[in-house]
This record gives C-alpha cells, structure tokens and sequence, in this order.
C-alpha cells in the first residue's frame, strides 16, 4: 500500500463532491477532481493546489461508460508518479421530482432511465473500472454518496429513491463479497443537504408552491430528523471517517442536529457491521462478529422469557409461542432504551431442548423476520436442563448497541 492515498471523487465540481475533495486533500491524499463540467473540475482542483494540495481535474461523465474509461485512463497517467488509485467516492447524482406515473409526461423523458443511469449504473461503471486494480494491489476503499431517500420513500421522488435504493442494496452485496479482500465498500446516506442540489429543489418547489424561499428552505430542513439543513462539509467528513477507517458494508446515516450539537456537527446514526473474517464461509441466520458504530452506548438486555406485560407465561407448552414472545419483550427492552432492532449485536438463546428449537425452526423464522427484519447478529444457542421460571422453554439474552445520536 502507498504512503499516500490516491483519490478519485466523481461529481467533484461542486457543493458535497468539490467538500469532498477539499476534505480529502487537507488530508493528505491526492485527488483527481472528476465531473462533467471541465471548467467546474478545473477551478476545484486550482483551488486545491493553491491550498497546497496535490490534485488534477478530470473530464468525467459517469452515465457514459466510453467517458469513464478514457477518464480513467486519463487519471492513472496523471497519479502514475504518486500511487494507484485507491480511493474512489462515488459522489455524482441528479435528482428530478415528478409524480410517478406521469413523470415522462411532465419532464419528456424517462425519468427511471435517466435516475438509474447516473445514481446507480454510473456509480457501478466506477467500481468495476477500478475496484479489480485495487484488490490486486491488496488496498482499497470505496464509499459511495447514496441519500436518506435511499432509506426510505419521498412522495415525487420515486425515481430518485428507486437509484438511491439501488445503489445502497449494490453496496451491501458488494460489501460481503469483497470482505474477503483488502478492499471495503460503505455508504453515505445524507437527508436534505444545503447545496446546490438542494437549491435546485427549492426552485421547483418554489415555482409550483408559490412559496418563498425562505419558508421553503425552513420546510425542507424541517424534513430532517435533526431539524437542521446539512453542511457539505459534514458529508465530507462522514466520508472521511469511512475512507480512512476499517468498516466495511456500513450505513452512515446524517440526520441534521439541531439543538443537539455545536455548530458545523451533524447527528449521524452509523449502523452495525457484520464482521466475517477473510476466507470464512459465510453463515446463515447469524454473523460471526458485530461491530458497534463508534460511540454507540452498549445496552445489557437481560434474559427474557415467554411472558406477557403481567409478566404471566404464554404458550403453555408452546416453545414457538414462548420464542416469538421472548424475542419480542428484548425488542420492547432496545426501543424503550431509544434503539432499534438493527442495533441487537449479540444474542444467547437458552433452551430446554434443543430438538423442540429445531422442530419449530420454520416458525421461529417467521417471527424473526417480523420482529428483527433480515439483521443477524452474533448469536449462540445454549441446552439447558431447566429456567428458573415454571414452565419456560427459552430465554432470551441480547447486548445492543444503541448509536449516540450525537457527535
């Protein structure tokens, strides 16, 4: 691995990407501004050098894939003398809102086509013309800007959310296959953002709300958990965390902080990250490992059995309506401590017999899957000869890790 890192940031022109890159080169790396616009890239990568940097504009549109292959050709010669490129942040986007079913009647084009073209496949070309060099060279990271819309659903945004979904459901998969190389793949997921793609959506909505600007840029910041407009320095230090960090498949989630934090600090929720060491099988229904986003509060749940609010048995012999209950009431424990069932990192299952537990695996399954979702922490299943409490087939033990909800 090179002393000095070599990054390449797409959509570097401008607000969060031109952040990016400053962020970056204050770090020490080296970075190839990359956008449409030459002249946006080149005034960025001026900037930087007059700082004391170390960068180089790059002519780059990632919804053409024959621009993104010169472009990289283009960038290896200019890094040849420095390193190979071993950081890639996948920042350029466009974002259009238009109701869902009459958005090519609205706009003239297929919004889908054009959102998934750049969010998703453009993000996509840049992995695959760079991600193989990196995992030759046995060093890489890529972090990819995606959105809270990537998250959840916008009312008019449907064909922005379906490309930023597409992208964070991408970098997941990607992220378990490469945890078995050098190289690591996370996510930035930032909800309303002051930028010029956010000033972008003020104008629309202005045009077809009437609404002042003012008012208008209070209602989208009100949109935010947080309560505040994003800083894109922010986002760029989110990305920055993750570049220079071990994390691989990670979700970070910027909220806003109003109230929360001094200024310039955003509320971020970081999400857990199965941890599986390279060239281990991966396992089914459980992880071998959780790690817990830095600064999270660790939370004790203990054991929990098949009983209700009046702490009264159900099931009565049931093990698969003990289970379901059980597994419930350490749910109730995460929530009431302010977390999510995301942030189970261990759970010690303890059980009478074991063969009851394997006869009801079907529907101990489908009671997962509606109390935890497809999140698999690390677990262990312990046979015991008896519970304290008359009539108990299972409990339930867990640790969780609830993100601090500043920073």
């Amino acid at each position: 691995m090179s002393e000095r890192h070599v990054a390449l940031v797409t959509g570097g022109g401008r607000g969060i990407g031109a952040a990016i890159a400053r962020r970056l080169a204050r770090a020490g790396a080296a970075v190839l501004v990359a956008a449409r616009s030459q002249e946006a890239c080149m005034a960025v990568a001026e900037a930087l050098r007059a700082e004391g940097g170390t960068a180089w504009p790059l002519h780059l549109d990632v919804g053409d894939p024959e621009s993104i292959a010169e472009a990289v050709a283009e960038a290896r010669e200019l890094s040849g003398g420095v390193g190979p490129i071993d950081w890639l942040v996948n920042n350029a986007g466009i974002v259009q809102s238009a109701p869902f079913l009459a958005h090519q009647r609205e706009t003239g084009v297929d919004l889908y086509e054009k959102h998934l073209r750049i969010n998703f496949h453009g993000a996509r070309w840049m992995v695959e013309a760079l991600v193989p060099a990196m995992i030759e060279h046995g060093y890489g990271r890529v972090v990819n800007v995606a959105s809270s819309a990537g998250l959840q659903s916008y009312a008019y945004a449907a064909a922005y959310g379906a490309s930023k979904h597409a992208l964070v459901g991408y970098s997941q998969a990607a992220a378990q296959e490469l945890s078995k190389t050098q190289v690591t793949m996370n996510l930035v997921c930032p909800h309303y953002v002051d930028s010029p793609m956010t000033d972008d959506s003020v104008a629309r909505i202005m045009a077809k709300t009437r609404r002042g600007e003012a008012e208008t840029r209070r209602f989208l910041a009100s949109q935010n958990p947080g309560g505040t407009l994003i800083g894109v320095g922010e986002v760029a230090e989110g990305v920055w965390e993750l570049l220079s960090g071990e994390r691989n498949g990670a979700i970070l989630e910027l909220v806003g902080g109003k109230g929360l934090l001094p200024p310039g600090k955003s509320a971020i929720w970081l999400r857990m990250t199965p941890i599986e060491p390279a060239g281990w099988p991966r396992p089914k229904g459980y992880s071998d490992g959780m790690l817990a986003p830095a600064g999270a509060r660790i939370l004790f749940v203990a054991g929990q059995i098949g009983w209700d609010g009046d702490r009264k048995l159900v099931g009565a012999g049931d093990f698969a309506a003990q289970f379901r209950q059980a597994l419930r009431n350490v749910v109730a424990v995460v929530r009431a401590a302010g977390g999510s069932p995301e942030d189970v990192a261990r759970v010690t299952l303890y059980v009478t017999d074991k063969h009851q537990y394997v006869a009801a695996r079907e529907t101990i399954g489908a009671a997962w899957r509606e109390l935890l979702g497809r999140h698999f922490p690390a677990m262990a299943l312990v046979e015991v000869s008896g519970l304290l409490e008359p009539g108990a087939l299972v409990e339930i033990e867990a640790t969780a890790a609830i993100p601090s909800s500043t920073r």
